[in-house]
């Protein structure tokens, strides 16, 4: 069928692809692998090619079939000292689940320049693997259209921007809560600091023997 001919002839494609950057392999800077039907067996020939891309910055397999054991596969070439120079990784809608999700994660602790990760559409959920709080280099990560319910607190702080669009409904009562909860303690910190600068004038009137502002701030406070 014409489907089954595409699919084959994206594969060739990515094959040819590999083949081709491996004869430039110190010098590759970007390698978009994006919608290429590379699955758990054809990711074992992109592992292999990472091995020695010491200059590689980008690395983008976004749509295409990679699950748990393509992952587990992977994540040993991105663990490996040969990608120090990775600062992008796209996964997004792949067929990672929780398991590969969590051996991507582990496999990337050492990648200090990582800052950008994308692993939107990939079966995650319903709580985020815990391996992905360990990536604290992280700036900019995308987990949209997954099944999640909640995250863990300290990732809504520690990244620059976190998308969670097209998740659950629980998912967005959790982050409306949070949202409440980050207002009123921002109002408290306001409230307290408001105080201490009245405190500050009062000691500051009493300095100068001006009684009658010191109370006056005092009583503000």
């Amino acid at each position: 069928s014409r489907l089954l001919k595409k699919s084959l002839d994206r594969r060739q494609a990515a094959i040819a692809m590999l083949d081709s950057a491996a004869e430039d392999d110190t010098e590759t800077a970007t390698l978009d692998l994006t919608h290429q039907e590379i699955d758990d067996a054809l990711v074992v020939r992109v592992a292999e090619s990472l091995l020695s891309k010491s200059r590689l910055g980008e690395l983008l397999l976004a749509v295409n079939k990679i699950g748990p054991v393509g992952a587990s596969k992977l994540a040993v070439a991105l663990g490996s000292n040969a990608l120090a120079s990775l600062t992008h990784l796209d996964l997004g809608y792949n067929l990672l689940g929780n398991q590969g999700a969590a051996a991507i994660a582990n496999s990337l602790r050492g990648t200090a320049g990582l800052t950008e990760l994308g692993l939107e559409g990939n079966q995650l959920g319903p709580r985020l693997p815990d391996a992905l709080q360990g990536l604290t280099q992280l700036r900019s990560l995308r987990l949209r259209n997954n099944a999640l319910t909640s995250v863990p607190i300290p990732m809504l702080s520690m990244l620059r921007q976190l998308d969670l669009e097209e998740n659950t409904p629980e998912l967005a009562e959790f982050l409306s809560e949070f949202l409440l909860d980050e207002e009123a303690e921002a109002a408290k910190r306001k409230h307290c600091r408001e105080g201490l600068r009245l405190v500050t004038l009062a000691w500051t009137a009493y300095g100068v023997l001006d009684m009658p502002l010191a109370r006056r701030y005092c009583e503000q406070a």
